[in-house]
């Protein structure tokens, strides 16, 4: 998957591929679980659509019923022709029984705690952005089982504009955001969030466009009056704190716009310009604050 996504969700499904009529004799056990995939409304941190070689990870188990798993995180990866193919066959329980769907990109084929599953992120942003499908009750004669995928982190962009009279605009060696990096995932609910008492560490932005850096972290909220982005131009660090706590909300998108003043880098001035809404949803405006030189 190479490209920008541009939506919040996207469309999963499950089919039951049946055995046929003339195949009476085959026991329910036997009736395949087939993945079928709708790419509508697919959002993702670095991607517009599938692409041959994703994966995915499938659970399934008896509804309300964790431990009765009938699949256990099966990697179903995509070929050429648009099919999805499990690593091990996936099969309903039997016809009458009621099951319980977990579907997880990127793939993830070893949780342990669909409660509470600890979480550590690193500065990998296409494999923070974890989604989360779910689908309850369903019956292999129900036919098939949609499964919609919803972000469950936050997502952090920071823009740089050089004014003019800097002439060629600076070297930026790196945009780093402080925010904390260990947390937990409930899968059932498709929430994810930041350790209260985690210690905030630094996740460093990925460059996606020129002065266009962005991260993907757990929820949180990033304490006011700390530094929250530290920018490194040309060996001189600037720091940006916000006087208002600043909430990372799941799913959505905080987008910073920073200014950057001055003619030489040790005489830079960093100046908020605001934050505006993106694709991943609606987070409320942030106005005003400079970002200040730190010790090097």
């Amino acid at each position: 998957m190479k490209k920008e996504l541009i939506c919040s969700a996207f469309a999963l499904t499950l089919l039951t591929a049946g055995c046929n009529n003339e195949d009476t004799a085959a026991p329910p056990s036997s009736r395949d679980i087939e993945i079928v995939t709708k790419v509508g409304t697919l959002t993702r941190a670095t991607d517009e659509a599938f692409e041959t070689g994703d994966r995915i990870s499938i659970y399934a188990y008896e509804t309300g019923k964790p431990a009765e798993m009938v699949v256990s995180g099966v990697a179903n990866t995509l070929q050429q022709d648009g099919t999805w193919t499990p690593a091990t066959s996936m099969k309903w329980k039997d016809d009458a029984t009621a099951h319980d769907f977990i579907g997880v990109y990127p793939e993830k084929g070893d949780i342990g705690n669909f409660i509470n599953e600890s979480i550590t992120l690193g500065d990998n942003m296409a494999a923070n952005d974890l989604l989360i499908a779910t689908a309850t009750g369903r019956k292999a004669a129900g036919g098939a089982v949609p499964l919609t995928f919803d972000h469950v982190m936050s997502r952090v962009t920071v823009n740089l504009t050089f004014n003019e009279n800097m002439g060629t605009a600076p070297t930026v060696d790196k945009v780093v955001l402080r925010c904390r990096l260990t947390g937990s995932v409930n899968y059932s609910d498709k929430t994810a969030e930041a350790e209260a008492s985690g210690a905030t560490a630094n996740m460093t932005m990925t460059p996606v466009a020129s002065g266009t850096f962005r991260a993907v972290t757990l929820p949180q909220t990033l304490a006011a009056g700390e530094d929250m982005i530290v920018l490194t131009i040309a060996g001189h660090n600037y720091s940006f704190a916000h006087t208002d706590a600043l909430a990372l909300e799941p799913g959505k998108n905080r987008n910073i716009n920073l200014t950057v003043n001055g003619t030489a880098p040790a005489d830079l001035t960093v100046s908020l310009g605001g934050i505006t809404i993106n694709d991943w949803g609606n987070s409320e405006p942030l106005e005003g604050g400079e970002a200040k030189p730190t010790a090097n």
